[in-house]
C-alpha cells in the first residue's frame, strides 16, 4: 500500500511540473526534482517537509504555485483538513483574478499568466484549467471529509469560474484581434502573389502562419511539418501541384480530393493490382524499374522489362523520364522523397493498391486572412518557389490532359 502511495505521489509531482508549464524558473524545476527525491527516499511526509523548507516568508508561503502544490501532497496523504487549507490560500488568490477578470479586464489583458519579479519568485496567476482543477480539488477533499453540503457549493463555483474565464478569454481574443487589425486589413487587401514584395508584411503573414498551422495542421504534418507516411513533409523541395506561394494558397483553398469542389486537387492513381489492370509479374517488374531510376538498386532485367510496362501504363502521368508531372499531380519517381516508402514493398503496395489522401479544403473552414497567412508560411519552410515556377500551370494541365490517349482507363483525370 505505502508503494502505492509513494508512485500516486510521484504522478502527481511529475503532473504538477506541467501544470506550472512555462512559469516555471529554473529555481522552481530545481525544487521539483528535490520534492520527488523527497518522496521517494521518505515518502509523502519527507516530499512536504522539502516542499515547507522552501518557503522563507508569508509572500512564499501564501504564494498560488505552492498551495496548489502543498494541497495536494496534503491530499494524498489523506490530511483533507490540512489540504483544504492549503488549497483555500490558493483559492483566494485565484478569486482575486477573478475579482479583477470580472469588474477591471483591461488590468489583465496581454499577460500570460506570470510576470517575473525576481529570480526566485513569480508573480503566478494559474492556467486556467489549474483555477477549475482547484475547486474541483476543494469538492473532492469536502466529500472524503463527508461534509456534501459545501462539495456541492464548491462544484457549483467550478462552473461559475468557467464561466469567467470563457468570458475573459473571449475579451482577451477581441483585444488581440483589435490590435491585429491593421494588419489583417493589410493581408486581406494585398494578392497573394503579391505579399512577397513587402517584406515586412510578408514576416507578420508568415508569423500568423505559424500560430494557425499549430492550431489546425500539426495533426497531419506534424509540429515541425515534416510530415510521416501519407502525409507530405512541407520543409523539402518536392511538390506535387507547385510550390510558389500562389500555388500553395490555391491547395490549402480547395483541399485535396475534396468532393463538391470543381478546383480541389485531384489526382487519382488506379490500383494496378486491385483491379487487375497488370498482373502480378508485371507489377513486381514496375516496382524494380522505379527502384532504379531512384538510384536504389542497378538495372536488371527485371527493372528493364519494368520500364516498358513502365511506358504503357504510367509515363502519361509520371513522365516518360518517371520525374512527374505537376499538371496531374504526379510525383517525381526519381528523387529521394517518398510519400507512403521507398522500399520494394511498399512500392509494390502502392502499384497494387494505390492511395488517395486527402487534405480539407481550408477555404471553407478558415477566413482567407488565415489561409494566406498559413501560404505565406509553408511558402518560408524551406521548399518554396519563386512564383514564377508555378506559372502556365493551367495550361499546361489542359494540355496534358488533351494529349491522354482515348480509352485509357488508367490515366489519372
Amino acid at each position: 500500500m505505502n508503494r502505492l502511495v509513494k508512485s500516486r505521489a510521484w504522478v502527481v509531482m511529475a503532473a504538477t511540473t506541467l501544470l506550472v508549464g512555462c512559469a516555471n524558473m529554473k529555481s522552481h524545476d530545481e525544487l521539483t526534482g528535490q520534492v520527488q527525491a523527497a518522496q521517494r527516499a521518505g515518502g509523502l511526509e519527507a516530499a512536504l517537509q522539502t516542499l515547507e523548507a522552501s518557503a522563507s516568508d508569508e509572500a512564499q508561503r501564501t504564494a498560488l504555485l505552492y498551495n496548489l502544490e502543498r494541497g495536494e501532497l496534503l491530499r494524498l496523504n489523506k490530511r483533507y483538513e490540512d489540504s483544504t487549507h492549503a488549497f483555500m490560500i490558493a483559492d483566494n488568490k485565484v478569486k482575486e483574478w477573478e475579482e479583477a477578470a470580472k469588474t477591471n479586464p483591461d488590468k489583465l489583458l496581454g499577460t500570460v499568466g506570470a510576470a517575473t519579479i525576481s529570480e526566485r519568485l513569480k508573480v503566478y496567476e494559474g492556467q486556467d484549467y489549474e483555477k477549475v482543477w482547484l475547486t474541483t480539488r476543494l469538492a473532492l477533499n469536502r466529500v472524503a471529509s463527508g461534509d456534501l453540503d459545501t462539495a456541492r457549493v464548491d462544484i457549483k463555483r467550478t462552473h461559475e469560474r468557467e464561466a469567467v474565464i470563457a468570458e475573459f478569454r473571449a475579451k482577451e481574443t477581441a483585444a488581440a484581434l483589435a490590435a491585429k487589425k491593421p494588419i489583417f486589413d493589410a493581408l486581406a487587401a494585398t494578392p497573394i502573389e503579391k505579399l512577397p514584395e513587402n517584406p515586412e508584411l510578408m514576416q507578420q503573414a508568415i508569423a500568423g502562419g505559424r500560430a494557425a498551422f499549430r492550431v489546425n495542421c500539426v495533426q497531419c504534418h506534424g509540429s515541425g511539418a515534416a510530415g510521416s507516411v501519407g502525409y507530405p513533409n512541407l520543409n523539402d523541395d518536392d511538390w506535387l501541384w507547385g510550390g510558389d506561394i500562389a500555388t500553395i494558397h490555391t491547395t490549402l483553398v480547395n483541399g485535396v480530393r475534396q468532393p463538391n469542389n470543381d478546383l480541389t486537387r485531384m489526382s487519382i492513381m488506379p490500383a494496378f493490382g486491385r483491379d487487375a489492370i497488370l498482373q502480378p509479374g508485371e507489377i513486381s517488374d514496375v516496382a524494380d524499374y522505379v527502384r532504379t531510376v531512384s538510384h536504389q538498386q542497378p538495372v536488371t532485367g527485371a527493372s528493364q522489362r519494368g520500364a516498358v510496362v513502365f511506358a504503357a501504363n504510367c509515363a502519361v502521368c509520371h513522365g516518360p523520364d518517371g520525374k512527374g508531372m505537376r499538371a496531374m499531380g504526379a510525383p517525381n519517381l526519381t528523387d529521394a522523397i517518398w510519400l507512403y516508402g521507398s522500399s520494394r514493398q511498399a512500392i509494390v503496395g502502392s502499384i497494387t493498391n494505390a492511395h488517395a489522401g486527402v487534405m480539407p479544403a481550408w477555404g471553407t473552414k478558415l477566413s482567407p486572412v488565415t489561409i494566406k497567412m498559413l501560404a505565406a508560411y509553408v511558402h518560408s519552410l524551406g521548399g518554396g518557389e519563386d512564383f514564377a515556377a508555378g506559372a502556365g500551370q493551367a495550361e499546361a494541365a489542359a494540355a496534358a490532359v488533351a494529349a491522354t490517349p482515348a480509352g485509357a482507363g488508367n490515366v489519372q483525370p
